[in-house]
């Protein structure tokens, strides 16, 4: 059977969760000789003892995950596990550590790093562990602010959100590592985020009691909406449906009772209001999909837990009446709760919206249910914890899992452990453990330890299987689609495997245009299911075609937000595979332009609205030979596109021995472009940073200034001031270094031409540039129609420090550019300096560190030193935390490469010349220089009418 080998790699065993008396085995052997699962499944059990001696573990630690594995880490005395069980139940992954962990909230990432957030006594701290050695990776400490309130931090599966300050947030993408930064413009109380990917941020209360609340997107760190409130709100327990919905409490006159609201839409008029009085709980549950609390009356007696579920229109507020004293009691897949009444316990099941009502019996009574675990949906019962206590009073009593089914019926005892007082109860979706020092019980509510146990997960596989044998895949587009995406959510890496293994997927889905949905239970199984394929799904040969196959038939079950955030995770996989290409046509084309077109071509292959874009890129070689490569997102001159989805054809070949002036034109799309690319030899050399340990501050500040300027281009302003609040951001960092400044407005061309006098004075001895790469091969900066330029000055030891922070206009509504400078322009104001010395520039833009050798080589100036990310980039802020910030106070501190990159706890995002990293790809030794210089008469980026 063709499917058999797929499946080897998955499931070579299958651990079983006995849930024995003190549970010395946790995973117990199992064979079973039925043919398919035999051959799939093997023996191959490991022998696992967690316990090992008694109060020599600590409570297990449960490591968030995005594709269904269950993991955990248990600590010892000496050494720590990480426990990893694959989805479909594989054979149990031990890895050992030679060091314990912190109890802190953990991540487990699909590319194997631990990312782990902590709060200790002095600070916050962000640590990422390499998972099959247990070495830190990289660690970020945020130091707690002056008042000594701890910091807010979340950890979710693929990002996580942490203050950086008393107005600051970082929201790290996990598989990225790259952060962005929002800056709130106000002290925050309080911080909700939503695990579907969006938060709320509430400000401090102002002097007349108003209050303001913020909700972004964790994603792209962009504000969605943005509340301004007359009145005194005390905490934001909720944001939900994608932002649009805020759940917030506020105070009154009477210091009992508070009020919950819930606000939609930018609409300061609440659509929901409930009198309350002080809380004892509140949360998600369904995913981010439904809203809890729990609260009490001073004239009643007993509790009431308030639902709210905004998919539920017909209703607002669920009540529900508890026990006096009552908490609820949430199992750990967040999908259901447990609560006691007067008359016996309800549990409400936030997926169906149902609520079941259970009378007290002799194994469940009101004063035995210690915990609940969980809803076991394919067996259709509730586990939950009971603890009877020794009548003697001389011992712990009894601890049992109890089984029940929705008529109100005992299944089972699963477990009963006498001389047992649980101390906790942790776990995730799939496993819960519930434990003390002497015991240990493990249980699985999903029956993720038996296949066989799971009649509906065999059949599965058979019919997998049977489908993909008889080649009725190639065929049935619609039920061969379905059975990726539900395989794709018991285990990714299969679907990785299974196109792998049948690359004819791509095209058998693409001939579908639309998949119709069956039910309302059907739309949001398939959205859940494309959820999961859209963050993890990743095959070897992926290209935008595949990609635009795979997604197009289920472009109506994906969340706007979601589908632009994969697109440009798919943009970024590929781009991967393009610097292994030895083509110069390839490799030749500057690696933002690469992404791009990449970017841009999933889109037009899915449909979607798109930017086409075509530039020619000049390179060459230690000996002047040159080539010309143009590149579009059309046919070039009726070129065919690579295998990457973008044309790109070398142009024209020549040496740069004299002066020279080169037309090329091509076809690009219905346009016929031109441009002239001029080159001379120049008499520089040794255009090579020197691998020095430090910049030469002594030739840099030998006409006693030591001056910078901060470029924010209009490519990274998004109409709503997102430019100038950056700008204001290195304005309040230099004022703390004790600068003074004065404002001025000129025109783009203006300050580009004021920038490049200060370089050839030697006045600008570095120059940071911030936001996204140029669109233009050879543009250093672009600058739009008018510019803010804020100039600061400060005396230390005799030298003036001068500091040039040019940004977009406060009222700019749309990026405009009127002055652009390459950097062949650079070069030439460099070399024409009346003495040598370093110039640093530090390019922020995503992944530049690919591009260093490009920068030398266009520049062709001695002294040019540019610093780049090797990952992604954070804009900056002015906290201690921020890369950029730590370079900024290293210079001005005339500090060695090695202190700035020390320094800088969050990681060595950047590159600097004394590293083995910074290796100028593509710029090798060269022994001769040449100045190139573009003329366009195109635009590089135009909208595309068409569609794919």
């Amino acid at each position: 059977m063709k499917i058999l080998v797929l499946i080897l790699s998955l499931a070579f065993s299958v651990p079983s969760f006995a849930g024995k008396p003190q549970c010395r085995d946790l995973f117990a052997k199992e064979i079973i000789y039925d043919g398919f699962l035999e051959s799939i499944r093997g023996i191959n059990f490991p022998e696992i003892d967690l316990l090992r001696a008694e109060g020599d573990y600590s409570k297990p630690q449960f490591l968030k995950t995005s594709d269904g594995t269950t993991a955990f880490i248990m600590n010892y005395s000496d050494h720590s596990r990480l426990v990893e069980i694959g989805a479909l139940g594989t054979t149990p992954k031990i890895t050992r550590f030679n060091r314990v962990f912190a109890e802190a909230d953990k991540a487990l990432t699909r590319d194997r790093k631990i990312v782990q957030l902590h709060s200790e006594y002095h600070s916050t701290s962000l640590s990422i562990y390499n998972a099959d050695s247990g070495r830190l990776i990289k660690r970020e400490a945020i130091p707690r602010p002056q008042n000594g309130k701890s910091l807010f931090r979340y950890l979710d599966a693929n990002f996580s959100v942490y203050a950086t300050g008393l107005h600051s947030l970082k929201i790290l993408n996990h598989e990225s590592l790259k952060a962005i930064t929002i800056n709130t413009r106000f002290n925050f109380s309080k911080v909700t985020v939503n695990p579907e990917g969006y938060l709320a941020v509430l400000s401090k209360p102002k002097k007349n009691g108003r209050t303001s609340a913020v909700i972004y997107e964790a994603s792209t760190g962009k504000e969605i909406t943005r509340y301004n409130f007359n009145f005194k709100a005390i905490s934001v327990d909720a944001v939900l449906q994608q932002g649009r919905k805020l759940i917030l409490r506020r105070a009154t006159r009477d210091r009992d009772r508070q009020i919950l609201e819930i606000y939609e839409d930018q609409n300061h008029k609440p659509i929901q209001s409930m009198n309350l009085n002080e809380e004892s709980k509140w949360g998600l549950l369904n995913g981010g999909k439904t809203f809890y609390y729990s609260h009490s009356y001073s004239n009643a007696n007993n509790q009431k837990l308030l639902i709210y579920s905004p998919d539920n229109k017909d209703r607002g507020f669920t009540k529900f009446s508890m026990a006096d004293g009552e908490i609820p009691k949430v199992a750990s897949d967040q999908y259901s709760l447990l609560f006691r009444t007067n008359d016996g316990f309800k549990i409400f099941d936030a997926i169906s919206g149902q609520i079941y009502f259970f009378r007290y019996s002799r194994q469940i009574k009101s004063d035995n249910i210690d915990d609940y675990l969980g809803f076991n949906r394919r067996q259709n019962k509730f586990a939950i914890v009971t603890h009877n206590e020794d009548i003697t009073g001389d011992g712990d009593g009894v601890t049992r899992i109890v089984e029940v089914t929705p008529e109100n019926k005992v299944v089972q005892i699963h477990t009963e452990i006498e001389e047992m007082l649980p101390e906790y109860v942790s776990g995730d979706n799939n496993v819960q453990i519930v434990a003390n020092e002497r015991n240990l019980i493990a249980y699985s509510p999903q029956v993720l330890g038996s296949l066989a146990a799971t009649p509906e997960t065999k059949d599965f596989l058979a019919r997998l299987s049977q489908h993909f044998e008889s080649e009725a895949y190639l065929n049935q587009p619609e039920t061969t689609l379905r059975f990726i995406l539900q395989l794709g959510q018991l285990s990714p890496i299969s679907v990785e495997e299974i196109f792998n293994k049948y690359p004819m997927l791509f095209s058998t889905i693409g001939k579908l245009d639309t998949l119709t949905f069956k039910s309302r239970a059907d739309e949001i199984n398939l959205r859940m299911q494309m959820d999961m394929l859209l963050k993890n799904f990743n095959f070897r040969d992926l290209a935008p075609k595949e990609i635009a196959q795979l997604i197009r038939p289920l472009l109506g079950t994906i969340d706007p937000e979601k589908l632009s955030v994969a697109i440009t995770r798919f943009a970024n996989l590929i781009l991967r595979k393009t610097e292994s290409s030895l083509a110069p046509e390839i490799a030749l084309v500057p690696s933002y332009n690469r992404f791009k077109l990449i970017k841009e071509e999933i889109k037009r292959q899915l449909g979607l609205p798109w930017k086409a874009m075509t530039d020619v890129a000049v390179a060459y070689d230690k000996h002047l030979d040159a080539k010309v490569v143009v590149f579009g997102s059309y046919p070039i001159d009726h070129s065919t596109p690579n295998k990457f989805g973008f044309h790109s054809v070398v142009k024209s070949e020549f040496n740069i021995d004299r002066n020279r002036s080169v037309a090329i034109s091509w076809q690009h799309g219905d346009n016929r472009v031109r441009a002239t690319v001029e080159t001379r030899p120049l008499a520089t050399k040794n255009i090579r940073p020197p691998r020095n340990d430090s910049p030469d501050y002594d030739a840099m500040i030998e006409d006693k200034i030591l001056g910078g300027a901060i470029v924010i281009p209009p490519n990274i302003d998004d109409a709503e001031g997102f430019g100038s609040q950056l700008a204001r951001n290195y304005k309040s960092f230099y004022k703390t270094q004790g600068y003074s400044f004065q404002n001025e407005s000129l025109t783009g061309a203006q300050a580009s031409k004021l920038l490049l006098e200060k370089v050839e004075s030697g006045e600008i001895d570095y120059l940071v540039r911030e936001g996204h790469s140029e669109a233009q091969t050879d543009s250093l900066v672009s600058l739009g129609g008018q510019v803010s330029i804020a100039i600061g000055r400060k005396t230390r030891g005799g030298v003036e420090e001068r500091i040039y922070i040019l940004g977009p206009e406060d009222n700019l509504t749309l990026p405009t550019n009127n002055g652009t400078i390459s950097f062949s322009e650079l070069g030439r104001y460099l070399r024409a300096r009346s003495h040598s010395s370093d110039f640093i520039f530090l390019q922020t833009a995503c992944f530049s560190k690919d591009d260093l050798g490009r920068y030398v080589g266009m520049t062709a100036a001695r002294g040019f030193t540019p610093l780049a990310t090797d990952e992604g980039a954070d804009t900056f802020v002015n906290e201690r935390s921020s890369p950029i910030r730590k370079i900024l106070v290293g210079i001005l501190g005339r500090k060695p490469w090695s202190q700035m990159r020390s320094e800088n706890s969050s990681g060595e995002d950047y590159v600097f010349p004394d590293q083995p990293e910074y290796t100028l790809q593509g710029l090798n030794n060269r022994s001769k220089v040449a100045e190139v210089r573009i003329h366009r008469d195109y635009d590089v980026i135009i909208e595309a009418k068409d569609k794919n």
